[in-house]
């Protein structure tokens, strides 16, 4: 039994539909023992906010 490297038989696409805008800016990927993670921060657009609400005289 020889140890040689593994190398990817042939290729694989994904593609996937986000639920909101995304900053393209940081999306991160990493791959780690075959496991692919992607990270897509929401764009600041579409981030919940805090309102302040001042009582009027």
């Amino acid at each position: 039994m020889s140890s040689t490297p593994w190398h990817p038989a042939s290729r694989f696409e994904y593609r996937a539909v986000l639920p909101s805008e995304i900053n393209a800016e940081g999306v991160e990927a990493t791959l780690s023992e075959g496991v692919l993670c992607v990270k897509a921060p929401k764009a600041e657009a579409v981030k919940p906010r805090r309102i302040e609400i001042q009582a009027g005289e």
